[in-house]
């Protein structure tokens, strides 16, 4: 078996543009178009205004600003000037992307059934779905029972989209399109899409870029979080986890039943632990060899439980485990028929990363992938950063008896140059003589 798989059952919350926040505005003086009828303090969001009828055709809302100053510039009558303007929004691609969540999920157990008879084999492969028998031979095999993963993750948002799928969290966009967003005029722009507008029509607004959110390895599918692999296939949201118990019943018609129980141990040869800790993952390589054909070898540490595959010549792998400390040393039971073996556990993990951080497998290797994110944000990544810092850690480290001496050392050259300085100085030797003057 290679461990359950969940097919997400998509619920369509809305259907999602990019786009880009535009403002134009027309200056009118108080006698001149649709000032003359005062409008300015009475324009509805909604209504198409003689001077912004050229851009009343994109999704937006109508406003108007007074002037502060008594006497307009440029204008012939004293009076207050009125500032009509547009925020509009325009498409940035003509895609259409879906908002889903997944308020239920098909469970499936794929498995690959061997049937050694007088020395023949014969191998199949099926999928097994929850009270559903399947037929093989004069076997009758059934998904008895499954625990389903208590993960919080799997009720995230995701936004699905023909080059890709990605996670987020609260996700609201200011363009509602309900059902035809194809047609982007039909779209409806959210008052608060800009704030803090200013008399030079000058607004801070917010844009959308559905595509650098799918682009954006910390969002996008695939996403191995701490025991929960998110895959996608296609428009599809599949997940994968390989730690959840499973009840299976075989019926055998016509045959007499024989157990055949390989009484052998199973030894695990550690690789390598790598990565961070108190994040989304370290990755665990290791090796697992069983004496006598194929096994699945439960394993237990202090503070995690996984399984691994063993074989005769051994079967090099990989799982992604948490843990809350850098310095990792512990023990670990190796649970196989004949017993149990031991091996340790050992490695040193980051303690302070740069950059948030996503375990990607590709070609079924592993890798620490850190986003080195824009260098126009590096404020906000440095105060983000901050909360990642293991404190403990660091004074740790800084107390050692050889960065102990180089400061003391540093200490005592740094008063020495001062005293240096301050003899030398032309404004102390004259200080000095005015005092022994006087």
């Amino acid at each position: 078996m290679k461990g359950l798989s969940i097919t997400c059952n998509q619920e369509v919350s809305s259907y999602l543009r990019s786009f880009e926040t535009k403002i134009e505005s027309v200056k009118r003086c108080p006698t001149e178009g649709t000032s003359k009828a005062q409008k300015c303090g009475n324009i509805k969001t909604n209504e198409v205004v003689q001077e912004l009828e050229e851009w009343s055709k994109n999704p937006g809302n109508a406003f108007c600003m007074e002037g502060q100053a008594l006497w307009g510039y440029r204008c012939g009558l004293p009076g207050t000037t009125c500032y009509f303007y547009q925020i509009f929004a325009v498409p940035k691609s003509n895609e259409v992307y879906e908002l889903v969540t997944c308020p239920t999920w098909d469970y499936v157990v794929e498995v690959e059934m061997a049937l050694i008879f007088n020395g023949h084999k014969e191998k199949t492969k099926f999928s097994l779905y929850p009270g559903v028998t399947v037929h093989w031979k004069d076997l009758k095999i059934t998904l008895w029972d499954l625990t389903p993963p208590l993960a919080p993750i799997l009720n995230s948002q995701f936004i699905v989209g023909n080059s890709g799928v990605a996670m987020v969290d609260n996700f609201k966009s200011f363009l509602d399109c309900g059902k035809e967003a194809r047609n982007f005029s039909k779209c409806k722009l959210d008052t608060s899409v800009c704030k803090e507008c200013w008399e030079d029509i000058s607004c801070a607004c917010m844009d959308l870029s559905i595509e650098e959110i799918i682009k954006d390895p910390q969002k996008s599918l695939p996403l191995d979080i701490k025991r929960i692999k998110l895959r996608s296939n296609g428009r599809k949201i599949l997940s994968e986890t390989h730690y959840l118990p499973i009840q299976v019943m075989v019926r055998i018609q016509n045959w007499t039943i024989a157990s055949n129980v390989d009484i052998t141990k199973c030894r695990v040869n550690p690789i390598k632990l790598s990565g961070c800790y108190n994040c989304r993952g370290a990755i665990f390589r290791f090796n697992c060899i069983f004496d006598m054909g194929d096994i699945l070898a439960e394993i237990k540490c202090k503070r995690n439980i996984f399984t691994g595959h063993c074989s005769k010549k051994g079967v090099e792998q990989y799982v992604v485990l948490s843990f809350d400390r850098a310095d990792i040393d512990e023990n670990c039971e190796v649970i196989c028929p004949a017993g149990i073996t031991r091996f340790s556990m050992r490695g040193k993990l980051e303690f302070f990363l740069a950059e948030r951080i996503k375990v990607v497998v590709k070609n079924g290797t592993p890798a620490i992938y850190t986003n080195k994110g824009d260098s126009s944000k590096w404020i906000m990544d440095i105060l983000e950063n901050l909360k990642l810092i293991d404190f403990n850690e660091i004074v740790w480290q800084i107390i050692n008896w050889k960065i102990i001496f180089v400061i003391f050392l540093s200490f005592i050259l740094l008063y020495s140059l001062i005293r240096l300085f301050i003899k030398l100085s032309p404004i102390f030797l004259g200080y000095k003589k005015v005092s022994t003057f006087l």
